[in-house]
């Protein structure tokens, strides 16, 4: 799979198969997530690793009991040691900094796990005084997300995006104007045939579905 198409069949995944990720393949995820750019160069992005049944159930039961996650064989809490920018940044800048650092590894971490045909799914929605407590987070460490990973249930094709080039202005906020009427150069052959592959794939799925519960 090659970059682009790595990026572009990123979807949220909330259906598992239970069958374990190997610590080779797992690490190997990792690695590539903290090769993430990081602000100048403090690696302040730590994770917690979770893969015992006990500790994912009760988390699905802070995470406003998303009961999705029990089947998940692998979580992923993503955190940041701030107090490592406050040397030479102020309180508020070094948790801007300390947040950009753990997106660009979580990104890096989805990206790489389509590598090996894992699925993932980020997870905002729980209780961090609870999760604290459960895994002996220290106060001064930001909990930023979670991520869930494991190998998808169904081999579906990630849903055709909306190409976004009413969000990209020229030269200033709001102004498409250019005198030679040629921006956005948004006609990329290469992503057009991308897509039209993702939506033969969802068609083919969908009838596959179709012809399923008929």
């Amino acid at each position: 799979m090659d970059t682009l198409e790595n990026i572009f069949s990123i979807k949220q995944e909330y259906n598992y198969k239970n069958k374990p990720i190997s610590y080779e393949i797992l690490f190997g995820i990792l690695e590539s997530g903290f090769a993430a750019h990081e602000v100048e160069n403090i690696a302040s992005t730590r994770v917690i690793f979770i893969e015992t049944r006990e500790t994912i159930d009760k988390i699905a039961e802070i995470s406003n009991q998303q009961n999705w996650i029990r089947d998940v064989p692998v979580l992923l809490v993503m955190c940041s040691d701030t107090k490592l920018h406050d040397k030479i940044h102020t309180k508020k800048d070094s948790e801007l900094f300390a947040i950009q650092n753990c997106s660009m590894v979580t990104q890096n971490i989805l990206l790489s796990a389509s590598e090996f045909n894992l699925k993932g799914a980020i997870i905002n929605n729980f209780e961090k005084n609870k999760l604290r407590k459960l895994l002996d987070i220290p106060d001064e460490i930001h909990v930023n997300n979670i991520i869930a990973l494991g190998y998808p249930k169904f081999n579906t094709s990630p849903g055709v995006r909306k190409r976004i080039i009413k969000n990209i202005f020229y030269e200033k906020y709001k102004s498409k104007a250019r005198s030679d009427k040629i921006f956005p150069l948004y006609e990329n052959k290469k992503l057009n045939k991308l897509f039209e592959n993702f939506e033969k794939n969802s068609d083919k799925f969908l009838n596959k579905l179709i012809q399923k519960f008929r």
